[in-house]
C-alpha cells in the first residue's frame, strides 16, 4: 500500500508509530534502544525490571566500561541484552567485533546464531539498519558471523575492518580452546558462565575464575571495550559475586521479589513463585529467584538437626547387629564416564546408605560406602561385597535407576548373586533441594532417623558433612544414598505421602507419572517394608 490516503485510520496510526519508532531507534540511546526492542520484538516493550540494567549499561558504555548484573532465574536477561542489545550495539557499531562467553559452546553458538537471525531476518532491524547485512564471503556460520556496512564502498568496509580477523559477532564456552587470539572491540559478554559442574568444588570454581581472570578478560581492548557479565548466582565466591565484591564493576541485582514488589508480577508473581519453591525447594528458590545466598546458607541443613546422634556403645553396638536393615543405593557415574569429561573433572562418587530399623518406628544410619573413580565393573564387585556384610540382615535394597543408574540395576537385579529383595527407584521432577531439605531434614528434625555417633565411620563423616555444607558442598552423593534408603523404609517410618515426597505437588506429578512407570508396583509395594 503505498498511497498513505488509501489507509485506514488504524492503519495510518500503525505507520506512523513505526516511523517515529524507526527514527528513535537510530539515535545510541535508551530512548532508541526501547523503541528498537519494541520494534524487533513485534511491539513487545522492555520489562520494566531490567530497564535499570538497560540503563546502567548506556552509562558505563560512556564510563567505566564494566559491569556485574545479577537477574533471577527466567528474568528475561538473554533476549533483553545478550541478544536484544548486542544486536541494537552492532547495527550502531558494525565495524566492532563482540564476543559472547557462555558455559559451554553449544549454548553461546545458539544464541549468536540467534544474534545472527536478527540480523539477517528481523524486519524490524532491517527497518532500523538497513545498511548493515550479513557478509557471507567473509563468513557466516557458528565459527563466526561478519556484516557489512552497504553504505560504504565494498573495499573501503574491508579496508576498515581489516585492522582485526575476527568476525562480528561469536559465541564460545568460557572453556572453549577458540578463545586464544580473538579480540572483543565492541562487546565482551558474559552470560551465565556457572552450572552444577563447575561449582561443584572449589578447584573447579578457582579454574574457573582462573580462566576468565587469565585468559578471557584479556580479549577485552583496554578503555573501550565494554564488558558485561550477567547471571544468576550460584555461590558467594562465583566469578559474578568476585566482580560485584570487587569494586571495579557497576553493579545491579534484579531480583524476583523485594520488599514483598515483584519483579515481574504477570510472568513470576506470588503463585507462580510458590509453586516454584515447592518444586526446586527453600535454597534453590533463595539463590536462583532471591538471589540471596545469606539467606541459602541460614536455610541449609543445620549440623544441629543430626543432634542427639545414636549414642556407639557396646551395648547399642550389640542391639544394632540384631536389627533389620534397609539400603539405599546411589550408583553415580564410573570410570568409564569420566574419560569422556574434561581431565580436571570432579566426578561423582558411587553412594551406598544403611539403616537399621528399629522396633518403635524409627531407624538409625550406621553405615555406608563412598567411592568414585571406579569401573562398571569394580561398582558391582564394591556393592556385592558390601551388602554381604549385611546379608540375612537385609529387608530392602533401595537403587535409583536414572542413566547409568538404570542399567546398574538391571545388572546387579538380574545377578546370579542376587538374593536380596531390591527395587529400582525414580525421583522423576522431585528436586534435589525437595527431597534433602524437606525430606531428609524433616526425618532428622522428627527423630525418625538418627546418625550413630561414630566419627571412624568414613561414609558417616562424609555425610554430616555433605548434610551440613549443603548446597555448597562439592558433593551431594550420601545425601542420595540416605535418602533412598529412608524412601524404602517409608512404610517402617510411618512416613505420609507429602513427607515422602517432599510436598503435595511432588505427589501429584509422582502419582500421574506412576501410570506408567516401571516403578509402580515397587513403590506400592512398601507401605509394609520394615514391619512385622
Amino acid at each position: 500500500m503505498n498511497d498513505l490516503r488509501d489507509m485506514t485510520d488504524s492503519q495510518l496510526l500503525d505507520y506512523l508509530k513505526e516511523k517515529e519508532l524507526i527514527k528513535r531507534a537510530q539515535e545510541f540511546t535508551v530512548d532508541g534502544f526501547k523503541a528498537y526492542f519494541e520494534l524487533t520484538h513485534g511491539g513487545l516493550v522492555v520489562l520494566p525490571h531490567l530497564m535499570p540494567i538497560v540503563e546502567k549499561i548506556f552509562e558505563c558504555y560512556t564510563e567505566k566500561n564494566q559491569m556485574a548484573l545479577e537477574v533471577f532465574r527466567g528474568g528475561a536477561k538473554t533476549t533483553t541484552v545478550t541478544i536484544g542489545f548486542t544486536t541494537f550495539y552492532i547495527g550502531h557499531h558494525p565495524d566492532t567485533t563482540n564476543v559472547l562467553i557462555q558455559v559451554g559452546d553449544d549454548i553461546a553458538k545458539d544464541n549468536a546464531k540467534e544474534i545472527a537471525d536478527t540480523i539477517e531476518f528481523n524486519s524490524g532491524f532491517k527497518a532500523v539498519f538497513p545498511h548493515i547485512v550479513p557478509d557471507k564471503n567473509r563468513g557466516w556460520s557458528q565459527s563466526g558471523y561478519y556484516v557489512q556496512n552497504t553504505s560504504m564502498d565494498y573495499g573501503e568496509w574491508v579496508k576498515l575492518t581489516s585492522k582485526t580477523k575476527d568476525p562480528t559477532v561469536v559465541g564460545m564456552g568460557y572453556a572453549s580452546r577458540g578463545i586464544i587470539g580473538k579480540r572483543a572491540t565492541g562487546l565482551l559478554i558474559f552470560d551465565d558462565i556457572h552450572d552444577e559442574n563447575n561449582t561443584r568444588s572449589h578447584r573447579e570454581l578457582e579454574n574457573t575464575w582462573q580462566t576468565v581472570i587469565k585468559t578471557i578478560m584479556p580479549l577485552a581492548v583496554p578503555n573501550q571495550t565494554l564488558k558485561i557479565m550477567i547471571g544468576t548466582p550460584w555461590l558467594d565466591d562465583d566469578v559474578l559475586r568476585r566482580l560485584m565484591k570487587s569494586g571495579q564493576y557497576e553493579v545491579v541485582s534484579v531480583p524476583a521479589v523485594k520488599n514483598g514488589k515483584y519483579a515481574w508480577p504477570e510472568r513470576f508473581g506470588e503463585d507462580e513463585l510458590e509453586k516454584v519453591k515447592l518444586e526446586i525447594g527453600d535454597i534453590s528458590y533463595a539463590q536462583m529467584y532471591l538471589l540471596d545466598l545469606s539467606k541459602a546458607n541460614e536455610m541449609g541443613l543445620k549440623r544441629s538437626l543430626l543432634d542427639p546422634r545414636y549414642p556407639n556403645t557396646p551395648e547399642t553396638e550389640f542391639l544394632l547387629r540384631e536389627k533389620r536393615v534397609i539400603i539405599g543405593v546411589d550408583h553415580a557415574s564410573t570410570l568409564e564416564d569420566n574419560l569422556k569429561r574434561k581431565k580436571n573433572y570432579d566426578p561423582d562418587y558411587m553412594t551406598i546408605a544403611v539403616i537399621a530399623l528399629m522396633d518403635d518406628g524409627t531407624a538409625v544410619l550406621i553405615d555406608g560406602l563412598r567411592k568414585n573413580k571406579i569401573t562398571a565393573a569394580e561398582a558391582e564387585v564394591l556393592f556385592w561385597n558390601f551388602v554381604s556384610k549385611y546379608h540375612e540382615r537385609i529387608d530392602l535394597i533401595g537403587v535409583e535407576a536414572v542413566g547409568k543408574g538404570e542399567m546398574f540395576y538391571d545388572r546387579i537385579s538380574t545377578s546370579p548373586q542376587r538374593v536380596y529383595r531390591m527395587l529400582p527407584f525414580n525421583p522423576g521432577r522431585t528436586a534435589k533441594g525437595v527431597r534433602f531439605e524437606k525430606v531428609l531434614g524433616k526425618v532428622f528434625r522428627t527423630n525418625r532417623l538418627k546418625i550413630l555417633d561414630d566419627p571412624e565411620n568414613d561414609f558417616l563423616e562424609a555425610f554430616e558433612e555433605e548434610f551440613v555444607k549443603y548446597p555448597l558442598a562439592s558433593h551431594d552423593d550420601t545425601l542420595d544414598a540416605v535418602y533412598w534408603a529412608v524412601f524404602a523404609a517409608q512404610g517402617h517410618l510411618k512416613m505420609s505421602q507429602e513427607e515422602v515426597y517432599g510436598n503435595t505437588v511432588g505427589v501429584v506429578k509422582k502419582r500421574k507419572r506412576r501410570r506408567k512407570s516401571r516403578n509402580a508396583q515397587a513403590i506400592g509395594a512398601l507401605a509394609n517394608v520394615g514391619r512385622k
